[in-house]
């Protein structure tokens, strides 16, 4: 298994007026991780939308551990756990970044369940096996 791992800067845009994240962020950053995990797969969010696919998010599980705060590095892990017909579940964690660049504290971990659906219609849609096949080496 290969985490696909995306950093990120913590901004004064991203906290709140004492300097810490705001919660909604994690949630911006980890959708930012499986984004770019399908643009390195080789899959761009505006062709899948002008081939009538659509990834939508089905079910969320968080949980919050701990705050970044402004400056902070982070990286936000991403792995998948689960595929099926119309669905694919993606393991997400972001942890703090150390200055040697090494992994830090655990901030929060989420499985988002996303399902696949046509632009079109807005009916699921079975996830085509070009895409299940690129992101398999982030299977867990």
């Amino acid at each position: 298994m290969t985490e696909f791992i995306t950093k990120v800067r913590v901004y004064i845009e991203d906290t709140d007026f004492g300097g810490v994240v705001y919660h909604a962020n994690y949630l911006r950053w980890m959708e930012r991780a499986r984004t770019e995990l399908l643009r390195a797969a080789g899959f761009e969010q505006q062709t899948l939308m002008d081939d009538d696919l659509l990834f939508v998010i089905r079910g969320l599980d968080i949980r919050y551990r701990a705050s970044a705060q402004l400056d902070d590095k982070i990286r936000v892990k991403t792995t998948i756990s689960e595929v099926t017909f119309a669905t694919m579940v993606f393991s997400q964690q972001i942890n703090l970044e150390l200055e040697d660049g090494s992994e830090g504290a655990l901030l929060c971990k989420a499985n988002v369940q996303v399902a696949s659906i046509s632009v079109s219609s807005r009916k699921v849609m079975a996830i085509p096996k070009s895409i299940t096949g690129a992101v398999s080496i982030y299977r867990s």
